[in-house]
């Protein structure tokens, strides 16, 4: 009796590992690959956007050096894209992921402007934001 549960206690684990586990399908781009992609995707859309409409035509060679970078058709970027949107739920991981990605890059580039313009900004939580120089935070130190 013990020896029968104990192999339906392990069968039952085996089955909960296989079924929260989705098999994402070796022609697809796998998670971690498509979301180094997409970073890389996004980031040439928001630089293609703001070209002059004279200099359109290098959209595609920007777009293409993308999936070169990458080991990767479009083709199988669209293919991999329609599998994701039928699997929302992995979608949305990747996703949430480059979401925060893309947060961390521009909180880094606020940070580096902000000491480019020497100044430093000071926040308290509730607060308002307030920008100051390192000459008023050195003056009200009294070091200035």
């Amino acid at each position: 009796m013990k020896k029968k549960v104990t192999i339906l206690m392990l069968s039952a684990f085996m089955a909960t590992l296989v079924g929260c586990g989705r098999k994402i399908p070796e022609d697809i781009i796998q998670p971690a690959d498509l979301e180094n992609l997409l970073y890389d995707y996004q980031r040439t859309s928001s630089m293609v956007n703001s070209l002059p409409y004279t200099e359109n035509y290098k959209k595609e060679a920007y777009y293409r050096y993308v999936f070169e970078k990458h080991h990767v058709t479009e083709a199988e970027f669209d293919s991999s894209m329609v599998w994701y949107s039928r699997n929302s739920d992995v979608l949305a991981g990747i996703y949430e992921n480059l979401q925060k990605r893309l947060d961390n890059e521009v909180n880094q580039m606020k940070i580096k402007m902000a000491q480019r313009d020497n100044q430093v900004d000071v926040s308290m939580s509730g607060d308002t934001v307030s920008s100051l120089t390192a000459a008023d935070i050195s003056r009200s130190l009294g070091q200035g």
